[in-house]
Parts: C-alpha cells; structure tokens; sequence
C-alpha cells in the first residue's frame, strides 16, 4: 500500500461501531473508580528515546522516538494547545485549573500497519504556587535564547506509574486502502502542575491570549461533523466499552519487554539521544527504584567527543615519559656500582686472606661461628668470582636497558 496521491478522495471504511472523532469527551466526570474498572494489564508500556536537544517548534520536529508493539514511531510534533480534556481529570479542582494541554504526536513509517498514530496528552495544571512547575521545555518557550539542553520526559508527569486513559479513534482512508488506519491516544488523568506564572509569560512572548487549538496531519482525515462522547451508561458510546487504562506507559524498564523483536536485538539509536547523569545510590535509588534528574549530566555524543580528544592527545605522545629513561639509568648505574664495589670487596679479602695463610684453605663461617676445613672456601671458586660477577653484571644490565626501552 503506497502513500496516497493528492487527488484520491477520502473514503470511510472505518467500523460503524468505531470512535470517529477527535479529541474525545466524556458525557461526565470519570471516577478514579471508574478508571480502575477499565484497568488493561496488556497494554505494552512505550520504550522512549529521548532527544536532549531545543525543539523546533516552527516546524513541528524533535529528534525523539518510541518503540511500541515492535514499531518505532517518529515524533512530528510538539504542542502546547488549549485545553480540551479538562472533563477527563478525576479532580474537578484540577479540571477549572487546566488551562492548556501539552501534545506530543508520533507516526509510523510504515504503511502497513494500522496504528499508524501515537498521541500523547498531558493537561498542564496552572497553579500560583507550584515547586515543579518550571519545566525546561516551557521555559525556552518562554525564553528561546536559554541553551540548556533539556528533556521532553519534564512534560509528563514525574512518577512512572501515573495513570493514563487510552482510546483508539478510526481515521478515514484513501481509495487505495483496504484496511483502516487508526490514532492511538494516550491521556494522562491526573495531568502536570506548571507555574500559572510561567504559562502567562509564554503568551506573552509569543504575543497571543490564547493558546492554539491541536493540529496534526491526520486532522483532514477526521470527520471534522461528527462529535462523539463516551457515555456513562450502556447507549451510545460506552465508558467501560471504550476505554482502557494504564498505569504502565511510562514505566517501560520496570514492566519489561512485553513484545520481543529479534530485529531491534542490536539497535542503533543516535548519540544525542543519551545522557550520562551520575548515580548516588545514597540519594537516586528509593524503594528499589532509580531516580535520576535527567536535566543533569552530560549528553554522552560530549563524553565522548571529549574521550577522543584525550586519547587523541595520548597517541602523539612518546612511547616514553619525559625524564623516565633518566630515572632508570640513574638506578642502573646505582646497580651496577653496588656490584662492582661488592665484587672488589670479595676479590681484595680473598686475596688478603690468602696471602694470610700462605694459601691454606680458609674454613668458612657456619651459622654457629664454627668452620671446618672441608668446608672452607676453594681458591678457583675465589679466583672466578671477578669473571662471573663481570658476566651477571653485563647481562643484568643489558636486560635492564632493554625492559627500560620497551616499557
């Protein structure tokens, strides 16, 4: 199935019992009750690289990416929208506070699957005061010229075990097609408190009252006169037929590889997507999980971009340090005057001892002070101690100067 021509008239072969629209509301408030009685265990969770690079906005790109179900998706776009999912926040307070939604939108290369659409949301709760409500994302939005690198990961919520909502909406398809294609969405329920403050700040800057509504690609492919709501009851749309939900989605390394693909064995993802953060296991690890700000660190393409210039400076290096060579002549020459100085001693007492005894056999020393005659020391093992030291000397400092050169 290739990529559809422009000319190709949009055909609806989505299921007559399908989710149409988007985005999708409730007809009332879910419970956290309610959100528990449509728990999934069996969606997979999403494996994410993360960019650590400034977004570019203008045209709706980033470097981040998920596998999911043995496909890895693409993020196109990046938005901070108006609020339209206040009505599926569990708090109503929260709901009156939520003033903008953060989108991210993924897609597929493949034309041969039928999910060919991720969407994340996250509706950002506006609070006066709120300690973690300065991501980096908002805040170059805010501030373009900030250079800090930062994280998509600071729009979702921090706990990895947040609960999210999932429906699947069926998107309308080109005569060329025989099968539907569909966006998953993924809603967070509680959302993510962000400084009122801040938020004022990035209208500001960027000169509007109100934030944008969502956009994405597959939008023309929605039938823009159908507006659905799940229902509470058993008519129309269902709540407990519809929709899913998950603790899971962020939890990736905890919940394990559900679907195993022996193409993604050996993966190859860009430098960039990494980050070295250090690890305190006094302070990261809780409860047998790590924690880790992943604002912090450094993007590991540096790390080693700098371990090549290290090694780059070592290989123009001598085989030798500077003074080393000098060192070890120094103690070879201590070396071999010990020897020699050792060796005059023997050979003028010999002699002397010799000259003594009128060449009797000279008894040798024992342990216990006493000597025999038996075992007194021979004039031709005397005589030979000069050529023998000569020769240990010679050698040992030949293989001491080639040890030397080859370290």
């Amino acid at each position: 199935m290739g990529t559809p021509v422009a000319t190709e008239t949009l055909v609806n072969r989505c299921p007559a019992t399908s989710i149409q629209s988007f985005p999708l509301g409730c007809e009332s408030r879910p419970t956290e009750q309610q959100y528990e009685t449509v728990y999934d265990p069996s969606i997979s969770p999403l494996d994410f690289t993360w960019a650590t690079e400034q977004v570019d906005l203008i045209n709706n790109t980033s470097k981040t990416f998920i596998h999911w179900r043995n496909n890895k998706y693409t993020n196109v776009s990046v938005q901070i929208t108006r609020n339209q999912h206040s009505g599926w926040l569990t708090d109503p307070t929260r709901a009156t506070q939520n003033t903008a939604d953060f989108v991210m939108v993924f897609q597929s290369a493949s034309d041969v699957i039928s999910y060919r659409y991720i969407v994340l949301i996250v509706p950002l709760i506006s609070i006066t005061q709120s300690p973690t409500g300065a991501p980096r994302f908002l805040l170059h939005l805010q501030d373009p010229s900030r250079t800090e690198k930062y994280t998509l990961r600071t729009m979702f919520p921090e706990e990895s075990t947040t609960m999210f909502a999932n429906y699947t909406t069926c998107l309308r398809g080109y005569s060329s097609m025989k099968t539907p294609e569909y966006v998953t969405v993924f809603l967070s329920v509680e959302g993510l408190e962000v400084s009122s403050e801040l938020m004022g700040q990035i209208k500001s800057s960027r000169n509007v009252q109100n934030f944008p509504t969502f956009a994405a690609p597959f939008m023309t492919r929605i039938d823009a006169t159908t507006t659905t709501s799940v229902t509470s009851g058993t008519t129309g749309k269902p709540f407990i037929q519809y929709i899913q939900t998950t603790d899971q989605l962020l939890n990736y390394t905890n919940a394990g590889k559900q679907y195993v693909d022996a193409s993604r064995i050996v993966r190859e993802d860009s430098l960039d997507a990494y980050q070295c953060v250090p690890l305190d296991p006094d302070q990261n690890i809780q409860d047998g999980k790590i924690k880790v700000d992943l604002e912090t660190g450094e993007v590991l393409s540096d790390v080693i971009a700098e371990r090549a210039a290290v090694r780059a400076a070592d290989s123009t290096k001598g085989s030798m340090e500077p003074g080393r060579l000098e060192k070890y002549m120094g103690t070879a020459i201590g070396i071999v005057l010990a020897v020699i100085f050792f060796s005059l001693i023997v050979y003028f007492l010999w002699n002397w001892i010799r000259t003594a005894t009128g060449n009797a056999a000279v008894p040798a020393v024992t342990a216990l002070g006493v000597g025999a005659a038996s075992a007194g020391i021979s004039e031709s093992w005397a005589q030979s101690i000069p050529k023998y030291g000569l020769l240990i000397l010679v050698g040992g400092f030949g293989g001491f100067l080639i040890g030397a050169m080859l370290s």
